[in-house]
């Protein structure tokens, strides 16, 4: 079900911020912390939080909207901290109810960390890499 509301989770944020670029900074702080919350169940939220980034990047073009880098910057900051702040709580219960926190996903198939290993190996070696792993998908 999830993989079905994530693109439109995506689509309404996207579309919301190119609307009205001048949302206040709780709305994005909002919009951040539900994101961070629903990443919990499924990872892939965290997807909505780059739209989210990319929107208010575009919509800064062509707009009438002043776009000064305090007001971009302090939007960025309340989305990208709004989605960090339920995953760190939640890292913080597991670690004082159970001694660690484990994310399988990340440990075993470094899900988003290849990306940061890639960009170590230099521009080609992430083409190389890039390359590499989207031929392992199975498109069909």
């Amino acid at each position: 079900m999830f993989n079905l509301v994530v693109p439109l989770a995506c689509a309404y944020i996207c579309l919301k911020i190119l609307e009205n670029p001048s949302c206040t900074v709780t709305w994005f702080g909002a919009v951040g912390i539900i994101n961070g919350l629903l990443s919990l169940a499924y990872g892939a939220f965290a997807v909505c939080v780059g739209v989210g980034v990319l929107a208010l990047l575009t919509s800064c073009r062509g707009t009438e909207w002043r776009c000064s880098l305090p007001k971009v910057t302090t939007r960025i900051v309340a989305l990208t901290t709004g989605f960090a702040i339920p995953l760190f709580i939640w890292i913080g219960i597991c670690v004082s109810v159970a001694g660690g926190y484990y994310n399988a996903e990340v440990a075993m198939l470094r899900q988003f960390l290849w990306l940061l290993d890639a960009a170590r190996l230099g521009v080609r070696g992430f083409f190389v890499s890039l390359s590499t792993t989207l031929s392992k998908l199975e498109f069909w």
